[in-house]
C-alpha cells in the first residue's frame, strides 16, 4: 500500500509544534511509523506553521486524526491525501466513510430502519 498524508496548519502553531505533537502521537497510538515534515505557508499575508504527517497506509487515518484532535482541539480540519484514492479535506473523507458504513449496514440489515 502507498503512504497517506495528513497536512495541518494553524495560526497558533509555532516552530517546533510539529515535532512536539509527533512525540505525543508516538506515545498515544499503535501506528507503526509516523513521519513528520514541518513547513510554512502564507495565508492573507500571515505566515502560519504547518505539519505534514505521513503514515504507512490509509488504515491509520481515523486513529491519527482522532489523536491530533485530542492534542490540538482548536484544529477543525486538515488536508488528506491517499494516493490514487482521495485528495481533499479530512472531515469530508470521514463523513463519506461514515455514510458508506451506514449505507452498507442498511443494505445488510434493512430491518434496522423499522
Amino acid at each position: 500500500m502507498s503512504k497517506s498524508t495528513i497536512e495541518i496548519h494553524h495560526s497558533k502553531f509555532s516552530q517546533g509544534t510539529c515535532k512536539l505533537l509527533l512525540k505525543f502521537l508516538n506515545k498515544d497510538n499503535t501506528i507503526p511509523s509516523i513521519q513528520c515534515q514541518e513547513y510554512n505557508i502564507s495565508i492573507n499575508n500571515q505566515i502560519e506553521h504547518g505539519c505534514i504527517y505521513t503514515i504507512p497506509n490509509s488504515n491509520y487515518i481515523l486513529s491519527l486524526w482522532k489523536d491530533i484532535q485530542f492534542h490540538v482541539p482548536y484544529l477543525t480540519n486538515g488536508h488528506l491525501h491517499i494516493p490514487d484514492s482521495y485528495n481533499g479535506t479530512i472531515t469530508k473523507y470521514i463523513t463519506d466513510v461514515n455514510d458508506k458504513d451506514i449505507f452498507n449496514l442498511i443494505k445488510e440489515k434493512p430491518w434496522m430502519l423499522c
